[in-house]
């Protein structure tokens, strides 16, 4: 297993990588012929598998050993870019994606990847690609407890499921939908996992699909007949979930599989210059120069009393740096909003599709820092309202043109963004205020 020391700086590196990767298929999806992206996300990808063979991930590998294979091929002319190749790279992103969570979150980031992979290999070999259907078998990331809980029921004659659902799109109240699905099943066994979690569910922060992880001693067909008898559900997909040791043998795969020799980490060619800091060590840093504060106005008082000119001198330059540090160290909790609005474009483009809208996404103003406190807080609200703006804000194409207008439409986060932050420094100067007091 993974050592414990180098498992957050995979993390750290995997996240970075992502993000790359996404951003180029962004740019790849508006310039095919771009051949330099093609290479940013090939390096990217074949970065990400040889950390992941060397910390012994072996899904992440093998998918990005998979996704390599394609990209190779493109970039060396030998395979056409289509739009389906795309769509499945921005599939396997968001599967990698949910596999570094489910890391983060203390597990071992397994997940069944075996129709993506099938599919990158169709493409590959040049084999058509058929549509996919919802449906198949379904593989969430849990954490340590979360295995614990899974395995003592198991032991215990329980069943271990996970139930996929689907709400139909034309549902007006999904989350009404889901919460009747919960209560449903509330007397048949317990809920363990939910993705997306119960509260995004109540908040309808999900498109039409979520996830639970029931333990239960009913059968599937009890528990399908269950769920069904609540309206406007259109697919229900049960399985069981898979041990490690039984998804090893089901899939005949070892972690040898993935040569680790050939996919050590590679050398950096440049030096970094810069480093991760924790932001409880920030708040460390903080505490220890109010304390140095103190103690300078009480050093000013002293120097006051006694009327010593070099002392007085002294403490004044002390004030100068004192008020340098300062400034350094609030530069240190600062971040940018990039970090939170760069899940904007993959999210768009993907409910776009599923919505059947064409969406011209802009933003500006991403170059604003915020302390990370702030940055932490305001990711899903701002999700939950870029969604529904999309939703309800901007008519289908047949409708925009019946209006006059182009068949996109555009949406602009420029003022969204600059409003957003305006209230958020407001509110932290009005709680920087309130704790003086």
């Amino acid at each position: 297993m993974a050592h414990a020391e180098y498992r957050q700086l995979f993390i750290d590196e995997s996240v970075e990588h992502l993000q790359n990767i996404q951003d180029c298929l962004f740019e790849l999806e508006k310039d095919t012929a771009n051949r330099s992206v093609v290479e940013e996300i090939f390096r990217s990808a074949h970065t990400l598998k040889g950390m992941a063979a060397t910390m012994e991930f072996t899904d992440v590998a093998n998918l990005t050993h998979t996704m390599e294979n394609v990209l190779d091929l493109i970039r060396s002319d030998e395979l056409t870019l289509t739009v389906d190749t795309i769509d499945v790279m921005f599939q396997s992103a968001d599967a990698l994606e949910e596999m570094i969570q489910g890391i983060a979150s203390g597990g071992d980031g397994t997940k069944d990847v075996t129709a993506l992979v099938e599919r990158l290999g169709k493409i590959t070999n040049g084999e058509q690609l058929e549509e996919e259907k919802p449906g198949g078998t379904v593989k969430t990331a849990y954490n340590e407890f979360e295995w614990t809980v899974i395995e003592q029921s198991l032991e215990d004659g329980f069943h271990a499921y996970e139930i996929e659902v689907y709400i139909d799109e034309q549902a007006m109240l999904k989350s009404v939908r889901a919460f009747m699905v919960l209560q449903n099943l509330e007397s048949f066994g317990d809920v363990i996992k939910s993705v997306p979690t119960t509260e995004e569910l109540e908040a309808e922060a999900f498109e039409n699909r979520f996830v639970l992880t029931f333990i239960s001693r009913e059968n599937k067909d009890m528990l399908q007949q269950t769920i069904r008898q609540v309206s406007e559900i259109q697919e229900v997909n049960i399985s069981d979930v898979q041990t490690n040791m039984n998804k090893a043998t089901e899939q005949g795969t070892t972690k040898e599989e993935v040569p680790r020799s050939a996919d050590a980490l590679p050398s950096k060619i440049e030096t970094s210059k810069t480093v991760r800091i924790n932001v409880q060590r920030l708040d460390t840093l903080m505490n220890l120069f109010e304390e140095l504060i103190i103690n300078r106005s009480r050093m000013e008082g002293i120097a006051a009393r006694i009327d010593d000119a070099e002392l007085t001198s002294s403490i004044e330059r002390l004030t100068r740096n004192a008020q340098q540090l300062q400034d350094v160290i609030l530069s240190m909790r600062m971040m940018s909003v990039e970090h939170v609005f760069n899940r904007f474009p993959s999210m768009v483009r993907k409910l776009s599709k599923e919505l059947g809208k064409s969406v011209d996404l802009q933003m500006s103003g991403t170059s604003t820092e915020l302390d990370r406190s702030i940055i932490d807080e305001i990711g899903d609200p701002l999700v939950h309202l870029l969604r529904n703006s999309i939703d309800h804000g901007i008519e289908h194409p047949e409708t925009r043109r019946e209006q006059g207008k182009r068949e996109q439409g555009r949406y602009n986060c420029e003022h969204f963004i600059e409003e957003t932050v305006s209230i958020l420094k407001f509110q932290t100067m009005v709680r920087a205020l309130t704790e003086k007091k």
